[in-house]
């Protein structure tokens, strides 16, 4: 037993030894790979969907004022909040990978239809999702009218 227990821990310090070495990702190259893949956007993305909302919750603001805060907001501020996490769960030769097929012609095509597809593919879960909606309802209007 006691042989069997030093064997997990040399197997686990290994592990862990490895997974020291592995280079965290730097900060430009996971910047590089979300200008690439058009992660870069997100902020604008964020700040443009955020404004109708501010905007009709500050309803008595005037246009200027409204406007002159709202600029105030950084969409840089989302993207350097965001770089930890690629950090997190990528090294840098991951990085290094992933820039080295997204600048390929097929990666270059992966980012420009990836949109398209995921546009697509929510389309279809939406209406998958209504029909077991409805598909649901029915067995449970069935079991309702059955227990009365």
């Amino acid at each position: 037993m006691k042989k069997y227990c030093i064997a997990i821990l040399i197997v686990l310090t290994q592990l862990t030894a490895h997974t020291a070495l592995a280079e965290q990702a730097t900060k430009e190259s996971v910047l590089e790979l979300m200008e690439i893949t058009g992660a870069a956007k997100i902020g604008k993305m964020f700040t443009d969907q955020l404004k109708p909302m501010f905007r009709q919750a500050a309803k008595n603001v005037p246009d200027a004022e409204f406007d002159a805060l709202f600029s105030e907001m950084n969409p840089e501020e989302i993207l350097e909040l965001t770089i930890p996490v690629y950090q997190k769960h990528f090294t840098e030769s991951d990085v290094q990978a992933l820039l080295k097929f997204y600048r390929t012609p097929v990666g270059q095509k992966f980012v420009r239809l990836t949109p398209t597809v995921t546009k697509e593919a929510m389309a279809i879960g939406e209406k998958w999702g209504r029909q077991k909606a409805v598909e649901v309802l029915k067995k449970l209007k069935a079991k309702n009218k059955a227990a009365e």
